[in-house]
Order: C-alpha cells, then sequence, then structure tokens
C-alpha cells in the first residue's frame, strides 16, 4: 500500500490486500485511521435578549474539549457542553458586541480557533440623512415659510384694498 502524496483523512478506512501465484491465495485486512485537530464553526443565534453561539467541530479522534474567548480573555460563564459541541449564552447588550472564538482540542492538539462577530441589532443609522441635507432642508423649509407668508400678505393688501376689510390670516 503506498500514498504518494502521505496519507490524509480521506485515506481512512478499511484496505484489503490479496494476492495468488500458482501455489495458492492470500488476503490479509488493515484499517487505517487517520488522526487530525478539531475544525470548527460557530452558528449564531439572536432570541430575545439573548444572543446563542453554538461551536460545532470535527476532529479524530471525536473526544473534542471546548474553549471561549472574547477580546483575549477566557469565557467561562455561560457555557454549556453537548455532544461534540459547545453552547455560548450572553445578554444581547452593547457589552457583548465584539469578536467571538471558540477553540476545539483533542488528544492530537489544538484546532485553528473559528471566530464571528456579534453586533447589537439597534437603530439603523445607514438611512439618516447627513448634517449638510438636514442644512439644506431646513433652508427649504425657511424659504417655503417665508415665500407662503409673502404671497399671503400681498394678497390680503389687494383684498383690503378692494373690500376696505381686514384680512386675518
Amino acid at each position: 500500500l503506498h500514498f504518494p502524496k502521505g496519507v490524509h483523512r480521506e485515506n481512512a478506512g478499511k484496505y484489503n490486500c490479496q494476492a495468488s501465484n500458482q501455489h495458492g491465495f492470500k488476503q490479509i485486512f488493515t484499517e487505517i485511521d487517520v488522526l487530525y485537530k478539531p475544525e470548527c464553526f460557530i452558528h449564531k443565534l439572536i432570541r430575545n435578549d439573548k444572543v446563542i453561539l453554538k461551536c460545532e467541530a470535527t476532529g479524530n479522534p471525536g473526544n473534542i474539549s471546548y474553549g471561549w474567548r472574547k477580546d483575549n480573555l477566557t469565557i467561562l460563564s455561560g457555557v454549556t457542553f453537548g455532544e461534540n459541541s459547545s453552547r455560548l449564552e450572553r445578554r444581547l447588550e452593547r457589552g457583548s458586541e465584539g469578536m467571538y472564538y471558540c477553540e476545539g482540542r483533542n488528544s492530537v492538539g489544538l484546532g485553528i480557533p473559528c471566530v464571528i462577530n456579534v453586533r447589537v441589532p439597534g437603530p439603523s443609522y445607514a438611512f439618516l440623512p447627513s448634517s449638510d441635507t438636514i442644512v439644506t432642508l431646513v433652508v427649504s423649509c425657511v424659504l417655503v415659510l417665508i415665500i407662503t407668508v409673502s404671497v399671503t400678505a400681498v394678497a390680503c393688501r389687494r383684498w383690503n384694498k378692494k373690500s376696505k376689510e381686514y384680512c386675518v390670516s
């Protein structure tokens, strides 16, 4: 059995080697178990006032331990462990925003941490007008008001001259 590019996890499995000639037949079985560090993925769920992060990892051997970090600090509170996963729950508030890292470790070693960015949803500032737009709107409103008052005053004076009555507006 020869692997010219080395043994990779895709090569794991059961193999059968057979040989035969005029003297008979022989066969042997072997199994290749490829060990590798955990590889993880984080799922994010926002429910009511909480953000829930679930880290799942695959590795061989599968006995994986998990660790969480945020801002280079280890997180211990709010962490639960399941089969091949770890879950982190946080209150959804400004202090919970940031980059969260999940690390999986097995007997082969520490896998590459997976990362997710948590942002607290809030008012969308993308649709607020710029300060230039606000100034333009205010100036436009003032101009419309001045023009309306001027037109009303001129119309009222003309009406007053004809009817000799006061115009109230």
